[in-house]
């Protein structure tokens, strides 16, 4: 076949081969979604991440990386420029830009921002000029003045020192003029951008890079968080991005490839001056003495005998110096050849402090004498270090002196070797403690009846325990590393998510209703209460979460709404109803009094009528009991229209003195000489109705004095605040006594314990007391034997109440 056609087919194979590649690559995916523009911050002037162009359209690695990424994500980019980091940031926090490129990740930023893989990793280092040799470390800095660009990697990691001067730069090529001019004695910057201007401005040989790297700073996308889906969209494209040759070429681009050593310019000097040399030699060669040799053999030797002394001294003072115990041993073997202890050579002061052995003790003695062991610890694994002639790393636990150790063990010639080794046994400890604490807190969080969740700062699940797994259904491993876009209903994961994002924003312990879908698929409501958890720097690294099923409480709450208008309603139904009886009762009243009254009337003028005839004592009688029943029918009626009007009428309460009620109504009584009330003169006031107040107390003294055959009558009247701040008023006197399984029935309307004949009276009086007494927020109780009187005690509010009452609201709730 024609060499052409062979290139055809090749050609038509690698584009076959190519295409097939592009349907199975995983950018294809992304490629597939739907194409939508995203908003790119970008700088004005941070190159070589972000600069612009004559025409002042964006530029610089950064707008590269992101066209190249929204390419193979199906974006199209829309950029918006902003002066600085901190305006490009805040713009994404208030969600007018969508993607920040190239944005170094930190914890702060962590905070407000999800980030992509990283789109390269940068090493800080520091920097000074060439011939300044007195910076080596961040040390070396104490007293200098540095320069840093604003707000960049190195202002954070120097702000906080107070003994360097930190001179700050606009921008990086700014920072590097000043360290050239000598206004600063270093540079602390991301090395590749320092090396990449310093390349463009050819001025590498101007200065130096000094120590190792300070840090290393990663730099991915920015999204906002509530955002997932495109973060997670972008960060695939990256990740695919960074494989490619594409990448490199970017990279390259922007911060240039290291020159090599041999230009062509070099090259030329090079051949030139080996030429010279080999022709000069060829001159000097023949008059070259063997004294002069000598010398310069003599001189090599000696220059490589200091060498030597000076590595040596390095050596021992390393030797001496270090906080690992050294030790040099010798196998010892028996007549068969079989290794059967070890010789301890050479230690270093870290050995006997180590093992806690004295000092100079361990010279020439062989392990098992000085650890006063049966066998030489760890022998068999010493000997096959040296057997075989390879390095071996151990932890063991050495039980003689209850210690575990690290051991580094090699040999270094035939039939010994030399053990480095550091005590562990604090940090086994603590691991040991760590572990048997994380045990317990598995064990804890299982054994609670209620799921528990908890997630890392990006609201990724770490874990769950058993309760979680039985409700939701993935068990803690299946769940870790999921985001709730993963377990619910995008509508659902929103709000989860969004509640994450400001428990972590904001931390405090956040409580909230909500609803989760089960494994079944039903819909519960639940409580949820989360919180912060920190790491040893107080930092907020994640949260922990529980929910409770609180499906039967809305039950029970329904039930209970339902039941409380049920009784609401039986309520106003039984309130009309004792309302109708209420006015029942002072109807019949009011219309009863009127044909007593005829009655009354009729039967006086019959007894005036005849009075001048003489009437057989039968009538007369008659007309008497006629009387007496009309009177005691009109005192009847009289108290049940008194009881049926309590509460009624006015039943405002106001400040009462009450020694003035007692004497108005003791100085209405016409009382015998044998009777003696007294009243006490600290009576507190009340708050109370007047009116009701000398019901209550008129039907007690009157009872006291009517139910007491005594022939010295007596009633006490006394009051006291009690610990509740109401006051109590007790009315004692020294009548006929009541007993005790009547001392609630004497309370209700009718309920007499004598006949009219004994004592008069309707059995309506106490019933009065006790009505008048709880319409005032008050009541009535009684200690009574019979024979030795009776005490009613009266408690009522105290006048002080009022003033709480009067107070408004608004007065409350300061």
């Amino acid at each position: 076949m024609p060499k052409q056609h062979k290139s055809i087919l090749s050609g038509s194979a690698l584009c076959f081969f190519a295409m097939l590649i592009l349907l199975l690559c995983p950018c294809h995916a992304a490629c597939a979604q739907e194409q939508s523009t995203i908003r790119v911050a970008t700088l004005k002037n941070f190159p070589p991440q972000y600069s612009l162009t004559e025409k002042g359209t964006p530029t610089g690695f950064a707008v590269d990386i992101i066209n190249q990424v929204a390419k193979l994500a199906n974006l199209t980019p829309e950029y918006l420029l902003f002066a600085n980091w901190n305006e490009a940031q805040q713009a994404l926090k208030d969600g007018t830009v969508d993607v920040i490129p190239n944005m170094g990740i930190t914890p702060r930023r962590k905070r407000f921002a999800a980030f992509t893989a990283p789109v390269e990793t940068l090493p800080v280092s520091i920097f000074t000029r060439a011939t300044d040799h007195s910076i080596n470390s961040l040390q070396d800095l104490k007293g200098k003045k540095v320069a840093v660009a604003k707000l960049n990697v190195g202002y954070v990691l120097l702000k906080d020192r107070k003994d360097i001067e930190l001179i700050i730069a606009a921008t990086a090529s700014e920072a590097i003029m000043l360290l050239l001019s000598g206004q600063t004695d270093a540079l602390v910057f991301p090395r590749p951008v320092i090396e990449s201007l310093a390349r463009k401005s050819r001025i590498s040989d101007r200065f130096k890079v000094a120590g190792t790297p300070l840090e290393e700073i990663s730099r991915g996308i920015a999204t906002s968080k509530d955002n997932p889906e495109l973060r997670n969209r972008l960060d695939r494209a990256v990740r695919h991005l960074v494989a490619t040759d594409r990448y490199r070429e970017l990279y390259s681009k922007w911060y240039g490839s290291p020159e090599p050593f041999w230009t062509a310019g070099r090259l030329y000097i090079a051949s030139g001056m080996a030429l010279a040399i080999f022709l000069g030699s060829l001159f000097l060669m023949r008059d070259q003495s063997l004294a002069s040799f000598n010398k310069d053999l003599e001189q090599r030797i000696k220059e490589r005998t200091e060498l030597l002394e000076v590595s040596e001294k390095n050596t021992r003072l390393l030797f001496e110096k270090s906080f690992l115990g050294i030790a040099e041993h010798r196998i010892v073997y028996d007549h068969e050849g079989q290794a059967t202890d070890y010789t301890i050579i050479n230690v270093n002061p870290a050995f006997y402090k180590i093992l806690e052995i004295e000092e100079e003790t361990a010279i020439n003695r062989k392990a098992s004498d000085l650890y006063g062991t049966d066998e030489a610890p760890f022998l068999a694994e010493y000997v096959t270090a040296v057997e075989m002639n390879r390095p071996k790393e151990l932890e063991r636990e050495f039980e003689p002196l209850e210690k575990t150790f690290r051991i580094f063990v090699y040999s270094h010639k035939p039939g010994c070797f030399v053990t480095l080794f550091e005590d562990i046994t604090q940090r086994r400890t603590h691991e040991r403690k760590a572990k048997e604490q994380e045990q317990f807190i598995k064990s804890l969080l299982s054994a609670i009846p209620i799921p528990v969740f908890y997630k890392d700062r990006d609201g990724r699940y770490m874990g769950c325990n058993k309760a979680f797994t039985e409700m939701i259904g993935p068990s803690s491993e299946e769940i870790a590393g999921k985001t709730v876009f993963d377990l619910a209903p995008a509508k659902t994961a929103k709000i989860y998510h969004q509640k994450d994002m400001e428990l972590l924003a904001n931390p405090a312990h956040q409580r909230y209703e909500s609803e989760i879908i089960t494994k079944d698929g039903t819909t519960r409501p639940v409580i949820f209460a989360k919180d912060v958890f920190y790491d040893q720097h107080g930092e907020a690294v994640g949260l922990i979460g529980a929910f409770m099923d609180i499906t039967d409480r809305r039950v029970a709450e329904l039930a209970l709404q339902k039941s409380e208008e049920k009784y609401r309603q039986l309520f106003t139904e039984l309130s009309r109803a004792h309302e109708e009886l209420n006015q029942y009762a002072y109807v019949v009243s009011h219309d009863l009094k009127s044909p007593l009254r005829a009655i009354s009337n009729y039967s006086t003028f019959i007894t005036e009528d005849m009075a001048e005839v003489e009437m057989p004592k039968q009538v007369s009688g008659h007309l008497k009991g006629l009387s007496k029943a009309v009177t005691q029918c009109v005192e009847l009626v009289d108290d049940l229209l008194e009881l049926s009007q309590i509460g009624r009428t006015n039943t405002e309460l106001i400040e009462i003195d009450v020694n003035n009620i007692l004497v108005d109504i003791v100085e209405s009584l016409k009382l015998p000489h044998s009777t003696t009330i007294s009243i006490a003169e600290d009576i507190p006031p009340v708050a109370a109705n007047p009116v009701m107040l000398r019901q209550i107390f008129a039907n007690l003294i009157n009872n006291a004095i009517k139910f007491n055959n005594s022939p010295q009558q007596s009633v006490e009247l006394t009051g006291q605040v009690l610990p509740d701040s109401r006051v109590e008023i007790v009315v004692r006197d020294n009548g006929i006594g009541i007993a005790e399984q009547y001392h609630q029935q004497i309370f209700k309307v009718f309920q007499r314990l004598h006949t009219q004949e004994e004592y008069e009276g309707s059995g309506i009086g106490l019933a009065i007391v006790k009505k008048s007494a709880e319409v005032m927020d008050g009541s009535i109780q009684l200690k009574s034997t019979p024979g030795q009187g009776s005490v009613f005690m009266i408690t009522l509010p105290s006048a002080s109440s009022l003033s709480k009452q009067s107070e408004t609201p608004e007065r409350k709730n300061e």
